[in-house]
This record gives structure tokens, sequence and C-alpha cells, in this order.
């Protein structure tokens, strides 16, 4: 994955999708005691969710080296798999995600995250 900035990741998970993956993340002390805990009730944004917390805080760093095999499955039984009770959780999480995007109060990241969508 691209080294993107921090504007770009946020832009992109505004207006696109969570490009980031959370198994073998490492995170710094002060950071994780800002954004812990997580709220009980998200099920399926929670990683989503603290991506966008940990960049309003500050920059990240991605490393090139692949540490994981990420395994998907296809047999509708995770958590997060298409079905009604996910879309129904889909449904009731998207506007807690959505207010970590307004607890950004840096005014500046808000606007060069947003610029190049309303640049256009």
């Amino acid at each position: 994955m691209k080294n993107f900035s921090r504007y770009d990741f946020l832009h992109k998970a505004f207006f696109d999708e969570n490009i980031l993956s959370s198994p073998l993340m490492s995170i710094k002390r002060n950071y994780f005691k800002k954004i812990y805990p997580l709220p009980p009730s998200s099920c399926i944004y929670q990683d989503y969710k603290m991506h966008v917390e940990l960049l309003a805080l500050g920059d990240i760093k991605l490393i090139k080296d692949r540490l994981v095999k990420y395994r998907r499955t296809y047999d509708k039984k995770s958590i997060s798999a298409e079905s009604e009770i996910t879309n129904s959780r889909h449904k009731a999480e998207i506007f807690n995600l959505l207010d970590s995007f307004l607890k950004i109060n840096d005014v500046e990241l808000l606007k060069k995250y947003l610029k190049r969508r309303y640049n256009k």
C-alpha cells in the first residue's frame, strides 16, 4: 500500500472507504489512551472509527513488509458478512462513525482533507 499522507487517508475514509487494516497495528500509548475504550455498541465500524480517531491525532506510518496473511472467508459466517442483521448494524452504527469525523477540532485539517472534493 502506498504511504499516503494523513489528509489522503482521511479523505479516502470520509468519501470512499476504510483502507486501513487493524491486525498487527501498533499504536503509541498516548494515542491509545485518547481513543479507548471504543464504544461497545460498535461492531461493524469499530476499526474504521479507531482509524479516523487516530488520523485526527496525527500521522501514521505503514511498513511495506507483509507480516500477516489475512484470511477472508466467504461462507457468510463472520460478524460482518452480508446479512439482514449486518445491514441493520450498518444503519445503526454509521452515525457513530460519522461522529468521529465531527470530533476533529482542527479546522485546517478538515479543510485539507475536504478541499480536493469541493475544489473540483
